[in-house]
């Protein structure tokens, strides 16, 4: 299963930022222009004074910030402190950063078990990225009894939720059978899915399936079009395994697998 994903993320916009529940603070208009002119000292000295108060939004973007360095230097104690404070209040994205965080030992020491804890209670609210990296923890055992039904169950979610590499890893789980009986329709579908949102590992992986033909027919013309999808963008295996393939191919099969990359690129990967 890869690897669980870095959440230490956020976007800054009016709608995010500077509104919230009744009872929170409005954020000031000058922190808006600062931070998303790129002034981070101006936008740090208005939103601290707010996140000792309680504002929620201000606490989780000073998390970002001490984060990434932005009007400070890179603090990543201070970023676990205010994504602490904000996840207590019931912040989704700051409930996945601090689990990540634990789950890294990234400014807090390492504790799978917290992790877990702040990972569960994102993913309780459809937090995507938690649900993805909680099933990560059910896979790999880390403070949690491992179990791949529960890794299938929260891969999925994350994946019904549009998070790409979810989708990446549950179309390998029905692949390989793991926390489920083996589906290669599923898995097929799903790493389409992903292979749509430019999960390149997704495009090595169908290149592979149908190279195989173990589990689906075999199609050396359908296996070199994902491998020149991915080594189109750049992926070192895919041209390798092209290579391979391309031994045994026609040239009039591989012009039309070639023609067939286009098409889904122009369809996918066009601005």
């Amino acid at each position: 299963m890869h690897r669980r994903s870095i959440v230490l993320t956020g976007v800054l916009a009016a709608a995010i930022l500077f509104t919230g529940p009744p009872g929170v603070r409005a954020i000031p208009p000058e922190a808006v222009t600062a931070y998303n002119t790129g002034d981070f000292k101006t936008a740090l000295r208005e939103l601290l004074p707010l996140a000792g108060k309680g504002d929620v939004t201000a606490q989780f973007f000073l998390g970002l910030m001490y984060h990434r360095g932005q009007g400070t230097d890179p603090d990543d104690k201070s970023a676990a402190r205010w994504f602490q404070a904000a996840a207590e209040q019931g912040h989704a994205q700051a409930q996945a950063n601090l689990g990540f965080m634990y789950d890294m030992g990234t400014g807090v020491e390492q504790n799978f078990d917290e992790a877990v804890k702040w990972y569960q209670r994102s993913a309780d609210q459809g937090n995507a990225e938690a649900q993805f990296n909680l099933g990560g923890m059910y896979y790999e055992g880390h403070g949690v009894v491992q179990n791949q039904p529960e890794a299938f169950k929260w891969v999925r979610r994350a994946a019904e939720n549009g998070w790409p590499q979810a989708q990446f890893n549950l179309g390998g789980m029905y692949a390989m059978g793991q926390g489920v009986y083996q589906d290669m329709d599923q898995a097929l579908q799903w790493l389409q899915k992903a292979a749509d949102n430019r999960v390149t590992e997704a495009l090595v992986y169908l290149g592979v399936l149908y190279s195989a033909g173990e589990d689906v027919p075999q199609d050396d013309k359908e296996a070199a079009k994902w491998y020149l999808i991915a080594d189109r963008q750049g992926d070192p295996q895919a041209k390798q395994n092209l290579e391979t393939i391309r031994k045994r191919m026609t040239g009039e099969d591989l012009a039309e697998a070639r023609k067939a990359a286009d098409e889904w690129i122009g369809k996918h990967l066009s601005p």
